[in-house]
């Protein structure tokens, strides 16, 4: 819809304001008396009426609702179109200076329709200001929730020293009865150059066939005399019939522009025109574009009523020798249209030249398009009618880019319209609509043969993603793959996982024009339980088309896991007393109740039939607790939710204030757990799903005012479980027994690291030999313990060391180390498989720095037991504190743990002494701080610090190594740093002058 452009003005109004106090006698003082629009004033969209109020124009109008005929409905549902404004003449700004000015909701303002369907543009209302001449606006103020249905004055204040000009924008009807302040430069010009009721729009003279002409106006919206330049430039077949003009204030000129064919070369043909008026009024630039019939170029009339090689559509049809829209979106009723598209797809296209042009020949069908529901609820543009939009994709990559809207310039008659300034390249183009149009004949550029090319359909529409829900049995989906290019080719299916998805056939070859049907099952596989994540994948043979992919989203949940439904037998009638829960819930303030319809879909027309029995909470103060489960890493639990805020989201979307916002919030723990972790908030109805994050016992907690929940199946409850004590006397009796058997398995022993005032935690080590598997991983988020193994690194220190293990699984009757970085760790495992075999020792080799190539002698060994044991003096292990200590100086080794057992010089460790060990008793373990050393198989990777609270000891009953295994100290550093340390293990700052020092592991005296 154009709109008018009001253009009357009147000389200067002479007078001063006797109730305006604070505007001084020299100040402009306009009341709108005379039912005119004052000298300098220009105005797009306001009028001033007999009663001296200027108004916008539009708005809601009862009459025109009810009175027959068919309503304007962007004005019915909240004013016309946006930019409507009211603009004062250029004013000389003093600092300190304010502008007052007094105004009000017009008629019809007041009545809420607006707000309620989700518009907000019937009361919109801002001030804006630009310096003089510059037309660059910005807001200083938006009054629109402090307008009243009477006269409020206002004030714009803190605008700092210049000259601007200000303008009044509202998006419905609003009343000013007077504006005062500043001062009106009376010799300030202002130009709005006009082309067709359009201000400073780039001038499109579309296709020419003979010489063409256009007028453009020059209108003087200021309050001096305006004086313009105009000159071209680009190309030669532009001309204007003067190049200077002269405008007095509140008149306009007419300047004549000339687009000569004979001298316009084919396609598209572009100037610019500009406008320069000279003092403060900024330079306008107008593009200017016409063109020329173009020779040799592809064309498509459509004559044959049959779709042309190499075009391809959905929702259009070829009929009466035109290409036409056959959908129209009647899926919402005769008024309302939704938001669906259809398009028309070209054949691969060559572009040579960014000046060449392709050209269409577009019309509305008889009696226009339909009423556009997204303008009814707020939606994003206030566009009339249909909508057309063209749109490019490189050719084979099927990623659109829109690049040119036409919908403001569609009409019941043919109009011929053009794109054009593409680089060259390889194209296809769609012509892409909303509702009913007709195109006539297209031509331009270049077609392309034996380009094929692809488009895949799913259920009759575009390829799309699939969310499955709950695989009850397989799900069959029917891909259709088409060549829509114009050559032949071949396409392999694959499917991303086999566990999930098969195909009735794997590769399809197709000529230009053809498709082929290939059948998808989603398997209801009871064996990969949880969540499916998958695809189809759709790859041609020719490497320039791109590949498409359908991504297949579902939960499989076996059948025989626990269900709950909760029945008629739980209710209550007597509200006196608490309602009674199935065995294993716990509750605080739910009860269960026959539940009613979701008043989304009640309001939308949906009808759930029977009404079921349910969970359901009147408070967000209220708990319900499911009984403990048990689930494996990525097991599912679905649950139908019933939201308490559906209806209220509902309702704010057409405005209404319903409160504070309802939900269902979900929360889960775990054994062990100290609190509870939030999970998801719904604030809709229908399926939900609850995937287990790590593996173990479950419950889940649901809080919600105004919610309900039913229909649980997912997880088991918790099976019999196998007790493994660190004292357990029988363990190669009970390990013997149940050898290959599945079982739960509670392990009593726990690692916890050290919690610090910071909430940080000092880490703690310990070994561990399992008789299961165990994944860290899987029962524990990421980072809480890394598992090390012992390895030897054949490098150039040919070093004994730990290594961290990547996958982090114990795997059964292996010997690791364990680093417990925060929080606590036990090792209670769900469905494990026992085993009573021990395996996995670990050789160590002696360490040789003088020799690379010797053969070194073995030290020892690295096991891991099940069962308690003495020792010999020769074995040493790591207790819960971190510290080694020699078994014989504890008597005996608990089961479950990794020891080493030395056959040689410990001198295979490399130790690192910390600062301060001299409070420690010499008869036991000294503290070193160690280093292991994450390396790979060639040596290379970076020292990683052990902490503190690991400790290694020297496994002796004196200081000075009278006795026992005495540790080499290493004192070369990885970077050639030499160290030096007393005979108490301390570290020197330099290599003594005189006394006894240890030197590379060896004593010296001086």
């Amino acid at each position: 819809m154009n709109k008018g452009i009001l253009l009357t003005m009147l000389l200067l109004l002479i007078g001063v304001s006797s109730k305006a106090q604070s505007i001084s006698a020299n100040q402009m003082d306009e009341r709108f008396n005379d039912n005119k629009l004052p000298y300098g004033w220009f105005t797009e969209g306001w009028k001033v009426d007999s009663t001296g109020v200027v108004k916008k124009k539009g708005g809601f109008d009862l009459s025109e609702m009810m009175g027959g005929g068919t309503p304007d409905i962007s004005k019915l549902m909240g004013g016309d179109d946006s930019y409507n404004y009211l603009m004062t003449p250029p004013l000389s700004v003093k600092s300190g200076e304010v502008l007052t000015f007094s105004a009000k909701k017009g008629e019809g303002d007041d009545s809420g329709i607006g707000s309620f369907m989700g518009g907000d543009n019937d009361t919109t209302f801002v001030v804006e200001r630009a310096k003089y001449g510059e037309h660059r606006w910005k807001k200083v103020a938006d009054l629109t929730t402090q307008l009243d249905s009477v006269f409020k004055t206002f004030t714009i204040s803190n605008t700092e020293a210049g000259e601007f000009r200000f303008r009044f924008r509202a998006g419905g009807n609003v009343e000013i009865d007077s504006v005062a302040g500043f001062h009106i430069d009376t010799e300030a010009p202002d130009i709005y150059p006009v082309y067709q009721d359009k201000n400073i729009q780039p001038i499109d003279l579309g296709l020419c066939e003979k010489d063409t002409v256009a007028t453009i106006c020059i209108i003087n919206t200021g309050t001096g005399t305006l004086g313009v330049s105009l000159s071209l430039n680009g190309e030669p077949s532009f001309s204007i019939d003067q190049s200077q003009v002269s405008v007095a204030a509140a008149d306009t000129a007419k300047v004549k522009l000339t687009h000569t064919l004979g001298q316009a070369h084919e396609g598209r043909n572009s100037t610019m025109l500009s406008f320069k008026s000279g003092g403060n009024v900024e330079e306008i630039i107008l593009p200017i574009d016409a063109v020329k019939t173009q020779e040799g170029v592809y064309v498509q009339d459509f004559n044959t009523n049959e779709m042309p090689i190499g075009w391809f559509a959905d929702g259009w049809e070829m009929k009466e020798n035109t290409a036409s829209v056959s959908k129209t979106p009647e899926d919402m009723g005769p008024i309302v249209k939704s938001n669906e598209s259809f398009f028309l797809m070209t054949p691969p296209l060559k572009v040579k030249d960014e000046k060449e042009v392709l050209l269409f020949s577009v019309k509305l069908p008889s009696g226009g398009g339909g009423f556009d529901m997204s303008s009814m609820m707020g939606g994003g543009d206030d566009d009339e009618g249909s909508k057309l939009a063209i749109e490019k994709s490189v050719y084979g990559s099927n990623k659109w880019e829109k690049i040119k809207d036409f919908t403001h310039v569609l009409d019941t008659v043919y109009t011929t319209q053009w794109i054009s300034n593409l680089e060259p390249g390889d194209y296809r183009f769609r012509f892409v609509a909303t509702d009913s149009l007709v195109i006539d004949s297209v031509a331009g550029f270049q077609f392309i043969d034996n380009a094929p090319d692809m488009y895949v359909k799913v259920d009759d529409a575009i390829i799309r993603d699939f969310d499955l829900g709950l695989l009850t049995a397989d799900s069959v989906k029917t891909y259709t793959v088409i060549n829509t290019g114009t050559g032949g080719f071949s396409v392999n299916a694959l499917p991303s996982d086999p566990r999930y998805i098969s195909l009735d056939k794997y590769s399809v070859s197709l000529t230009a024009g053809q498709s082929e049907a290939v059948n998808v099952t989603v398997r209801d596989n009871e064996e990969e339980q949880g969540e499916v994540l998958a695809a189809v994948i759709f790859q041609p043979a020719d490497q320039k088309i791109a590949m498409q992919m359908s991504g297949i989203h579902a939960y499989i949940i076996p059948k025989d896991s626990w269900q709950e439904s909760f029945e008629p037998e739980y209710v209550v009638e007597d509200k006196t007393y608490p309602c009674r829960f199935p065995e294993g819930w716990t509750s605080t303030g739910w009860e269960i109740v026959q539940g009613g319809d979701d008043m989304m879909s009640m309001f939308m027309g949906g009808d759930s039939g029977d009404k079921p029995y349910v969970a359901s909470s009147s408070s967000n103060e209220y708990e319900l607790i499911t009984p403990r489960l048990q689930a494996k890493q990525g097991q599912v639990l679905k649950f139908n939710a019933q939201a308490g805020g559906g209806m209220a989201m509902m309702m704010s979307m057409f405005g209404a204030d319903m409160g504070a916002p309802q939900y269902l919030s979900v929360y889960y723990k775990r054994d062990n757990d100290q609190d509870w972790t939030l999970y998801n908030m719904y604030f809709t109805s229908g399926d939900a799903f609850f995937k287990a994050p790590y593996s173990g016992y479950y419950q889940l907690k649901f809080v919600g005012g105004g919610s309900s929940v039913d229909e649980f199946i997912g997880f088991s409850l918790p099976k019999d479980s196998v007790i493994l004590k660190d004292d357990y006397s029988r363990v190669s009796t009970l390990l013997s027994e149940q050898e290959g058997k599945i079982w739960n398995v509670v392990f009593e022993r726990q690692l916890s690291a050290k919690a610090k005032a910071d909430g940080t935690f000092d880490p703690v080590a310990a070994t561990i030999c399992l008789p299961y598997d165990f994944n860290i991983d899987e029962y524990y988020a990421p980072g809480t313990a890394k598992i090390y193994q012992m390895a030897y690194v054949d490098t150039y220190y040919n070093q004994f060391i730990f290594r961290e293990m990547p996958d982090k699984m114990i795997q059964a009757g292996h010997p690791y180390m364990i680093i417990v970085n925060k929080g606590d760790v036990n090792f209670n495992a769900i469905d494990a498989k026992l085993t009573n075999f021990t395996d996995g020792n670990v050789p160590v080799y002696d360490y040789k720095e003088w020799r690379l190539n010797e053969n070194y002698s073995q030290l020892g060994e690295w096991h891991g037991i099940f069962e308690s044991r003495w020792a010999e003096g020769t074995e040493y292990s790591m207790n819960d504190d971190g510290v080694w200590e020699a078994i014989m100086e504890r008597g005996s080794m608990n089961q479950f743990r990794s020891y080493l057992n030395v056959s040689g010089d410990l001198g295979a460790f490399w130790f690192k002494q910390i600062p301060d060990v001299s409070d420690l008793p010499t008869n036991k373990a000294r503290s070193f701080d160690t280093k292991f050393y994450d390396q790979d198989e060639n040596g290379n990777g970076d020292v990683v610090d052990i902490p503190n609270l690991l400790y290694i000891g020297d496994f002796t009953g004196d200081a000075d190594g009278a006795t026992g295994i005495v540790p080499t100290i290493r004192t070369i550093d990885r970077d050639g740093t030499e160290n030096f340390f007393d005979l108490q293990g301390r570290r020197l700052n330099s290599k003594p002058n005189k006394g006894i020092y240890i030197e590379n592991g060896k004593k010296y005296a001086k």
